[in-house]
């Protein structure tokens, strides 16, 4: 018995990692248009009977099979064959020459055929058919084209389905002893005994296998030899790069003191040029915390003073304009009085005389006249009293900037400067110059980093025989860069000693002469063996010559099963089917005693018929326990009725022992199937 159990798409067309399983009877595939059917067809006869060459046609089928962005295709296949898991596993290139098979038991791995196989002997081993017998037969899909034209290979295996009578027992007879010797000489198949010409086939790729081996051998000890020889030059590079990086290490190293030292003494130098300044020192002895402060003081009590001044000298100016006003309106008075007192004396005068109120007129003007005069004199004696003491307050100002000018003097003196502008500026720089020792100072003390300077003097003085003039290319690091070159060293001579003892290990060799003297002796004995093989082989032809004409006994046969087929998917309205030995069909129709071609009846039956034909050819061309048929989409010209009836059918035809695939996008053979039972649904997708 055989039968798919599970197909599984490691790599393959649009599917990663796909598991399909399978039952004994009918299996239903189903999905949406582009959701990967024709993907999984192409994939079970591949793995079956391979991807054809690499042009043309079997270019295209690879690439279908090979993934997007791939370089293989790849995939496994559990078939049961008489109740074992055999294991088909293959991987798929771009030409046939990179392409990997497989065939092992499940269980434990071991070689199914006990040799390497590939192409189309897969599933001519294990299916007992050709792959275009296969195509032809057992996987049948709607839009094929009917069985015409006949088939040697058809013929030939449902000719061997009929009984044998008395006319073909002398033939049968003949036929077998020729077919004995024949098998003796040569087996039909890996799984019959080797004959003869096996035998000294064997013996011969034995020989040719130790030829090889030997050649192999001395190619493999010439090439260890080889490759020792390189691994000793690299190691030996290795070892210098390794000892000239070191080197370099090492003057990097010395290089580094060397520069340590330069930057200490460059710090101390610049200390030393900045503190012995005459200014620094003069500065750095004799500036307190708060001389700035205290000559910033002096100078701005002396602007704040001789402002004052100037305010008071403007206050005097004001009192002298007014004193000098205060002069002319007293004299102005004096005159207006005397001339007041002058006509009073008149008035009075005259009014003595005449008697009159003059008299008094005079004496008032006598008596206003000095008053307005005195008023205004006392207010002049009081500006000049304002104006003396203004001018005290200058005096006292002036004295007082004096010594203050003296005393800022002093100072600024003191510190060479000229003015308070220099010496804010002499200042400025002294701070600054005092900063930037700090700074120095701080550098060296982070180069120095907490060592000994005298220390570090003497291993500079000591490295510099280290250094050599060879600089490390940028971003190198000597130290890793030795490590690795003593790493590839190490490698390489780990290498060497691996390599020496794979060489010891190599067999023995044999003089080749003596391999190709048995060779030659073993294909003289073929030629004969061979010889004899075509005699026999003649024989047999002409035997089969007399049994040719029983072959046309096979139509009885077909058109009973294709009818018993038609029949279960019409309810028995139609069964009587006549298939010429051209594979022509015809249908007799009970309107007419005369039979017609199937294509003259409607498309729904002429397609039942075909369907009967295919499955009733299916059926005789395998063993009964071997059947499997894979149908693609063939219920789609069927009408609702006929595609019911047809799964029925498959239904009832399909058992443990009888598998077939239904291939199929609609829904209606989906409902149906599951309307009827019993039959596995499977459903895939992208």
């Amino acid at each position: 018995m055989t039968r798919i159990e599970r197909l599984e798409l490691i790599a393959f067309g649009r599917f990663k990692n796909k598991t399909i399983e399978l039952s004994g009877g009918l299996n239903f595939i189903c999905g949406l248009n582009e959701a990967g059917k024709s993907t999984v067809q192409l994939f079970i006869k591949s793995m079956l009977y391979g991807a054809g060459g690499g042009r043309g046609r079997g270019a295209k089928l690879r690439d279908r099979m090979i993934p997007w962005g791939e370089s293989r295709a790849s995939g496994r296949m559990i078939i049961e064959k008489d109740g074992v898991p055999v294991e088909i596993y293959r991987e798929f290139g771009a030409k046939p020459s990179e392409d990997v098979t497989k065939v092992t038991a499940a269980a434990d791995g071991s070689d199914w055929f006990g040799a390497p196989v590939s192409g189309t002997e897969v599933g001519e081993r294990l299916l007992g058919l050709s792959e275009d017998m296969f195509s032809r037969t057992v996987f049948i899909a709607q839009d094929s084209a009917a069985l015409s034209g006949g088939s040697d290979e058809i013929e030939a295996r449902l000719t061997n389905l009929l009984a044998g009578g008395s006319e073909t027992v002398s033939a049968a007879a003949a036929e077998a002893r020729l077919k004995k010797r024949i098998a003796s000489l040569k087996a039909k198949d890996r799984r019959a005994a080797p004959g003869e010409i096996d035998k000294l086939e064997a013996e011969r790729r034995s020989l040719a296998e130790k030829l090889r081996d030997q050649e192999k051998t001395r190619s493999e000890a010439a090439r260890i030899r080889s490759e020792i020889a390189a691994l000793e030059a690299e190691a030996d590079m290795a070892e210098k790069e390794k000892t000239r990086l070191r080197a370099l290490e090492l003057s990097e190293a010395a290089k580094e003191k060397a520069e340590r030292l330069k930057r200490l003494d460059a710090c101390l130098a610049e200390e030393i040029q900045l503190g012995n300044s005459r200014r620094f020192q003069l500065f750095k002895h004799k500036i307190k915390d708060d001389t700035s402060d205290k000559i910033h003081d002096l100078s701005d009590s002396i602007d704040e003073i001789e402002s004052g001044a100037y305010r008071l000298g403007d206050e005097r100016d004001s009192y002298a304009r007014m004193a000098e006003e205060s002069a002319k309106r007293a004299k102005l008075f004096l005159i207006i009085g005397i001339v007041l007192a002058a006509v009073g004396l008149c008035c009075a005068v005259l009014g003595i005389i005449f008697k009159t109120y003059d008299l008094l007129s005079g004496a008032a003007l006598i008596i206003i006249s000095p008053i307005g005069y005195l008023i205004t004199r006392r207010k002049y004696a009081g500006i000049l009293k304002l104006l003396g003491e203004t001018d005290r307050k200058i005096g006292d100002t002036r004295r007082r900037v004096s010594e203050l000018e003296k005393e800022l003097s002093k100072a600024l003196n003191r510190l060479e400067c000229d003015t308070v502008r220099d010496f804010d500026k002499k200042y400025a720089d002294y701070r600054a110059a005092e900063a930037k020792i700090e700074t120095v100072r701080g550098i060296y003390d982070n180069i120095l980093g907490g060592g000994d300077y005298a220390q570090i003097k003497a291993e500079a003085d000591e490295a510099r025989k280290y250094i050599i003039e060879e600089t490390p290319p940028p971003n190198m690091d000597p130290r890793r860069a030795a490590i690795e070159a003593e790493r590839r060293r190490d490698t390489a001579v780990k290498k060497i000693t691996e390599l020496r003892i794979a060489e010891g290990r190599l067999p023995e060799t044999v003089p080749i002469s003596d391999i190709e003297n048995n060779i030659n002796s073993i294909d003289e004995k073929l030629e004969e063996k061979r010889d004899e093989l075509e005699a026999l082989g003649m024989a047999l032809e002409g035997v089969r010559d007399a049994e040719r004409h029983i072959r046309s006994d096979y139509a009885p046969l077909l058109n009973e099963r294709a009818g018993e087929i038609l029949a279960a998917m019409t309810d028995g309205r139609r069964g009587d089917i006549m298939v010429a030995a051209d594979f022509s069909v015809k249908l007799r129709d009970d309107s007419a005693p005369d039979a017609k071609r199937a294509e003259l009846f409607s498309a729904g039956t002429y397609t039942q018929v075909y369907l009967a034909v295919r499955l009733a050819v299916a059926e005789l061309v395998q063993n009964a326990e071997d059947t499997i048929v894979f149908l693609d989409d063939i219920l789609t010209g069927f009408d609702d009725e006929r595609a019911y009836n047809a799964a029925l059918m498959l239904k009832k035809r399909c058992t443990d022992k009888r598998q077939a695939v239904l291939f199929s996008c609609h829904g209606r053979e989906r409902q149906n199937a599951e309307k009827i039972g019993g039959i596995n649904i499977i459903e895939i997708d992208d």
